[in-house]
């Protein structure tokens, strides 16, 4: 077992995971297709549960933040996220979010090309790096060349920050 990566209190955390996966889920309020996003909030339980002086950065927030600013209030979301420069300058944010941040936790049940740019990066940052892969997952490249640490699932992934957050 990797040994132990002290986290420092008050972290700012990135969530990365899945958004827009191969599944094609239902479309959202910034129009686009999502897979169940629900594993945010448990993954944002575990975290300040763990430290209640972390800093969650969320993509997804990031996104919605972004649509406020660039679409008048009732644009429908066919019409969201239409523009190639949007959609650009979005990625390009989140992934910078994703190098500053000083852990990236990501949820990877499926692959993923948007997770796998913002893992690159923090990597390259010298971030921590913690993926929760379940299954055939954990054998991805992507999450064995960038994690710190690899779980099996969100509740092994709290246990892991309630003894590293210090």
């Amino acid at each position: 077992m990797a040994p132990l990566v002290v986290l420092p209190r008050g972290a700012a955390y990135f969530l990365s995971g899945v958004m827009g996966g191969s599944g094609g889920g239902a479309s959202t309020e910034l129009g686009i297709a999502m897979e169940d996003q629900d594993y945010r909030g448990r993954i944002r339980h575990a975290i300040l549960a763990a430290d209640s002086a972390a800093t969650i950065v969320d993509p997804l927030d990031m996104g919605k933040e972004r649509a406020a600013q660039l679409y008048p209030h009732g644009t429908p979301e066919q019409e969201m996220w239409a523009d190639d420069c949007d959609v650009r300058d979005m990625f390009r944010d989140v992934v910078a979010a994703a190098a500053l941040a000083d852990v990236v936790v990501s949820y990877l049940p499926t692959a993923s090309m948007g997770s796998a740019v913002e893992l690159h990066a923090a990597h390259a940052a010298g971030r921590v790096v913690l993926c929760v892969a379940p299954g055939s997952m954990r054998g991805n490249w992507v999450v064995r060349a960038y994690s710190a640490r690899v779980f099996d699932d969100i509740p092994s992934l709290a246990e892991y920050l309630a003894q590293a957050a210090q």
